[in-house]
């Protein structure tokens, strides 16, 4: 059997090399999870209803920083967050104009906007119409 031995430095650079691929392993799960986590907040929890929420309490919520979180979104849903949480809500919006007779105050508040004005600003800003001028487009189909 040969036996293989090492310099004292050649020993440091193979456990330095081990370490840093050791911590870059740890890095990409801590990632992955961290992609895991924020799809469970936004997929299963739907967190996004909360009008409350920002970029900073999500990176307190998951114990990460804010440059992080901004890769993750950008990595996940090729956009940033608020532009993805707006999405989320706008998406519940039209669930709920489509299937129930809530007003459309109602409608902004369970979606998750602070209001129904913002609500309003926002759906004119992306969809060149009013939510009422959509709701009436949507039940006359």
């Amino acid at each position: 059997m040969k036996t293989f031995s090492l310099s004292l430095g050649k020993r440091r650079n193979c456990v330095s090399l081990c370490l840093i691929l050791l911590l870059s392993y740890n890095k990409h799960i801590t990632y992955e999870i961290l992609k895991a986590d924020i799809e469970k907040l936004l997929v299963e929890e739907k967190c996004y209803l909360d009008p409350m929420i920002t970029q900073d309490s999500l990176v307190c919520s998951l114990g990460s920083n804010k440059q992080v979180i901004i890769k993750v979104f950008k990595d996940l849903y090729n956009t940033g967050f608020k532009d993805h949480i707006t999405g989320l809500r706008m998406q519940e919006a039209f669930v709920l104009m489509k299937d129930s007779l809530l007003t459309l105050e109602k409608i902004a508040e369970r979606s998750g906007f602070g209001s129904s004005r913002t609500f309003y600003r926002l759906f004119i800003r992306q969809y060149n119409m009013t939510p009422s001028m959509y709701r009436k487009k949507i039940l006359s189909i």
